[in-house]
């Protein structure tokens, strides 16, 4: 079973042939310095864009789709997390579709790859 770790790196991999960037989002809280950092509670691992390209019919131009990916190891089911932090991770996800945004959880780069594959 791969780690956590290792599915973020085969996303990462993945990225190379799907027009997607993503850059690392650690959510977290330094108390030493009071510090809050990353988006916010909840917001995916991976954070980026993916360029489209817009149909002939829409002008024909690419655009940026925000793209959220909350990377979990293969073995992984909602049940091991506390169900508030899945709850905060599934709402950020839930927002960022809402807005025509891509996302989800994912075990694998597989499963990454056929998301940023779909049409919306």
């Amino acid at each position: 079973m791969k780690s956590e770790a290792q599915v973020v790196e085969d996303i990462r991999r993945a990225t190379m042939v799907l027009d997607v960037l993503l850059w690392k989002n650690p959510v977290g809280y330094w108390p030493e310095k009071h510090l809050h950092y990353g988006l916010d509670k909840g917001s995916s691992d991976l954070i980026g864009i993916q360029r489209m390209l817009i149909t002939p019919d829409m002008v024909g131009q690419y655009v940026g789709v925000f793209v959220a990916a909350e990377v979990k190891k293969e073995e992984w089911r909602p049940s091991m997390d506390t169900p508030k932090h899945h709850s905060e991770q599934s709402n950020f996800i839930a927002q960022v579709k809402s807005m025509g945004g891509k996302g989800g959880f994912y075990q694998s780069a597989e499963q990454f790859k056929k998301d940023m594959t779909n049409e919306f």
